[in-house]
């Protein structure tokens, strides 16, 4: 905690792990309340009319303030903690509205990855995005990196890969997902359903927390889709190897709009 919060008298340790920095807001920023709770509100800010959320690095700006402080007081919140926060609350532009998911990929600094780049001699025969109707299927993906290359955590999770890497590899593959589903579709806001997700974990022998790892992905969707339509049906098995070494793989169906 710095100066700047204890002088505005924020008890955040009892929310959450935060770190505080000040943003200018000077010129044409201003403050938008959208959500209040008891003493802790969570605003937004807006520069020259325009929902600062929609503009790279502005997740910082969406801090917990209380009413006398500074306008200009952020937080940088642990993604989980965050995640609690935006379902709480609809992030609103000018119009009222909710953000898109591709705004919200936006706002929130998230790299789609390239397509996966494939080890010397693999070759592939399936799509990894297959259109039907309404209904979109979803091939098992992997993590990559931003440049398409398999992610650097491999391994069993449970022995050389902990919980907390297989939880953040299982966000990467979800990141995978939505690159694809991207490229395949042209835009993700015409998802109108998650409806099912499959989890593959790579587990050392006797691991049986699955689903605290897919929950990594699943966090993501929520994040990204809201409720209404980035809740899903889902499973989380362990299996005994995986593609490449890979910690999590992942597959899915989502319904679009006509």
């Amino acid at each position: 905690m710095n100066a700047v919060g204890e002088t505005q008298g924020i008890n955040t340790e009892a929310f959450c792990p935060v770190v505080i920095s000040n943003i200018d807001t000077t010129g044409a920023g201003r403050m938008r309340r959208l959500f209040t709770s008891g003493q802790c509100f969570v605003f937004g800010c807006l520069s020259h009319g325009q929902p600062v959320s929609r503009r790279p690095n502005t997740e910082v700006l969406r801090g917990l303030e209380r009413p006398g402080m500074e306008p200009g007081v952020g937080a940088t919140i642990h993604h989980q903690v965050k995640n609690l926060i935006i379902q709480l609350l609809t992030v609103l532009d000018k119009r009222g509205e909710p953000m898109t998911p591709d705004e919200k990929i936006e706002s929130l600094n998230l790299i789609l990855p390239d397509p996966i780049k494939l080890p010397p001699g693999v070759d592939i025969n399936f799509s990894w995005v297959r259109v039907r109707g309404s209904r979109v299927f979803v091939s098992g993906h992997i993590a990559l990196n931003a440049d398409g290359s398999v992610y650097d955590v491999v391994g069993k999770v449970g022995a050389e890969v902990s919980i907390e890497q297989g939880y953040e590899a299982a966000r990467q593959t979800g990141l995978s997902i939505l690159s694809s589903l991207k490229r395949e579709l042209g835009t993700l806001n015409n998802i109108t359903a998650w409806l099912r997700v499959f989890g593959m974990i790579n587990t050392a022998p006797g691991f049986v927390q699955t689903p605290l790892v897919i929950n990594g992905f699943s966090d993501l969707i929520l994040e990204v889709f809201g409720d209404e339509v980035g809740d899903h049906s889902r499973s989380a098995v362990g299996m005994a190897e995986l593609p490449f070494g890979a910690p999590v793989e992942i597959e899915a169906e989502v319904e679009i709009s006509s």
